[in-house]
Formats: structure tokens, C-alpha cells, sequence
């Protein structure tokens, strides 16, 4: 028989709470699960810092972005963000689990203070810290407005806003547009080097 298949023996024990335990892990982690999917945001893990604030380590992904390294490349990731050595090493295992196409993302820390730290709920401040690299990120640097290329902070009450701007920079579709010279080129029958590759 397969070790596989074995279960292990229990010693006829259980722990008070156990199973409400791990079934509320469970129902927390399909609410999780359930939301990534809706919003294409993916919570990698979270910490509290010094000031008893809330770290979320974020990989928003949509149409743009950085690219994924292939799962080959990155090494096995757990449940702590500390231990994915590539950002997006995770997006690379889901898509392999999915069979999705290769999945793109801006990767940001989002602290939120502690609520003891504001005089309201609506007033508890967000920081937003964009992870960026300048040779991963080239692509998504031309694209994201400035202010998401650098630490903004902003109460509670805008966050819903906010998110709307991450998401539209991470979904707009962007246009190609052809250089005039070259369109004038081709309409004179005039041989223009390099026109492939033009995609929609």
C-alpha cells in the first residue's frame, strides 16, 4: 500500500475547537479566494510593523503589467510572502494550476494604521508603496499614472477610489499607435524596413 494512502492513526484526542477551527481556516480561505477572483487582486500575506499597522503584501494583476517568471525558474513558495524569492513566483503557480495565460501584475505593499491610530473609521490612513523594478517593471513604468510610481497616503474613506484607479491602470486596453512617416511610406509604395510585428 502507497504511503500515500495510509492515514494516520489518531489517538482518539480532539482538541476542543479543533474542527470549528479548521473549518472557519477553510471558509476564510474561500472568501479569500472568491474575492482574488472577482478583483484579480491577490493578498500574498500580511505583517505588522512597529506602529501595530497592518502590511498587505499585494499583487494586482490584469491586461498589464510585469510578466511572471516561468514556474521552472522560481523557486517553491509557502503560505509566508517572506519566502516567494520572485514577487510574482506565486502568479506563475496558479496559472500552471489554471491553465490561464501568463498572468501580469503591479506588486505593492498597502499599510493600513491601527484604528486606534485615527480619531474616526473613516479617517485611517492607508499608505500605498509601489514594489517597482526598473528592468522588470519598464513596461508597466510607461503605463501607471505617476502618482502610482511612488508612496501616496490617503484616509479610509478613499480607498474604495483608489483601488478604481489601480485596477483601470491595470486593465485599460492600450492603442498602438503607427508613426505617420511610416503610413505615408507605405501608401507611396515606398519600401519601409521593420513593419512586422504589429499586434492589434
Amino acid at each position: 500500500m502507497p504511503g500515500s494512502a495510509m492515514k494516520p492513526r489518531s489517538n482518539g484526542v480532539v482538541l476542543p475547537g479543533t474542527a470549528e477551527a479548521a473549518r472557519d481556516a477553510a471558509l476564510a480561505k474561500h472568501k479569500v479566494d472568491l474575492y482574488s477572483d472577482l478583483t484579480n487582486l491577490v493578498i500574498l500575506g500580511v505583517k505588522k510593523n512597529e506602529d501595530d499597522a497592518d502590511i498587505y503584501d499585494c499583487l494586482q494583476t490584469g491586461r498589464n503589467g510585469s510578466k511572471c517568471p516561468s514556474s521552472s525558474s522560481s523557486s517553491s513558495s509557502s503560505s509566508s510572502s517572506s519566502s516567494i524569492k520572485h514577487p510574482l513566483a506565486f502568479l506563475a503557480s496558479r496559472k500552471k494550476k489554471t491553465n490561464m495565460h501568463t498572468p501580469t501584475a503591479l506588486h505593492f505593499h498597502l499599510t493600513v494604521a491601527s484604528a486606534a491610530s485615527a480619531s474616526s473609521y473613516e479617517e485611517n490612513e492607508f499608505v500605498y508603496q509601489p514594489l517597482l523594478n526598473q528592468q522588470r517593471d519598464r513596461e508597466l513604468l510607461d503605463l501607471l499614472p505617476d502618482y502610482l510610481t511612488e508612496e501616496i497616503c490617503f484616509p479610509r474613506g478613499q480607498a474604495a477610489k483608489f483601488y478604481c484607479k489601480v485596477v483601470d491602470s491595470m486593465s485599460k486596453k492600450v492603442e498602438i499607435e503607427e508613426d505617420e512617416d511610416e503610413m505615408e511610406g507605405l501608401e507611396d509604395g515606398t519600401e519601409v524596413e521593420d513593419v512586422t510585428g504589429v499586434t492589434e
